[in-house]
């Protein structure tokens, strides 16, 4: 019964491991999912953080615009000579610095998208992967369940066979045993009636 219960032990082990497989390639989904909602959530509150310093730059841009305003007026060169060209030139800037502000998060929040798209990918990959590779296993499982039937069957006849033979049920296989001749009056076993060997 050894190569039976062997092959039926590595049934189990296939079946144990066809489990695992699938069970591991679940769980690295479920991590490339997690990585992929927060990185996207990371971003989504980095946007928020970037839209109030913007709102605050645009603030204080339209106060130092206003503040520049009020020092041409009091020059009396109203939108005239360098004080006008200088609150130009801070507009100008100041609006430069808040455009790159909102550029720059969207170059970041795209590059976070892409990566937990990514992530996502990877996951459903490693889903894909382990469940071929627990297809794999249940089918190595289920030849060796066969196997070990055919296995057991032969063992079983092997062992009846040798029951049969140390029994040795009817003398050799295939010999003849000596009749005895009663109508001569020579008894079985060979011997006289009165217990002398017959020559």
């Amino acid at each position: 019964m050894g190569e039976f219960l062997n092959s039926r032990t590595q049934a189990t082990n296939y079946s144990v491991q066809a489990s695992e497989a699938r069970t591991q390639g679940m769980l690295q989904r479920r991590q490339a999912y997690a990585n992929a909602y927060k990185l996207e959530a990371d971003s989504r509150e980095k946007g928020l953080i970037v839209g109030d310093n913007m709102m605050r730059a645009e603030s204080n841009a339209l106060a130092r615009i206003a503040a520049l305003r009020g020092q041409v007026g009091a020059s009396g060169f109203a939108e005239a000579g360098s004080k006008l060209r200088e609150e130009q030139s801070t507009a100008e800037a100041l609006k430069m610095a808040i455009s790159d502000m909102g550029r720059s998060y969207a170059i970041s929040d795209q590059n976070a998208r892409n990566q937990a798209n990514q992530y996502r990918r990877e996951g459903d990959t490693a889903l894909r992967l382990a469940n071929i590779q627990g297809d794999l296993y249940d089918r190595l499982a289920r030849i060796n369940r066969k196997a070990s039937l055919w296995l057991g069957a032969g063992e079983l006849l092997t062992g009846l066979s040798g029951t049969v033979g140390s029994l040795n049920w009817g003398g050799s296989w295939g010999s003849k045993s000596a009749a005895p001749n009663y109508a001569t009056g020579s008894p079985p076993g060979g011997l006289w009636t009165d217990g002398r060997e017959r020559k």
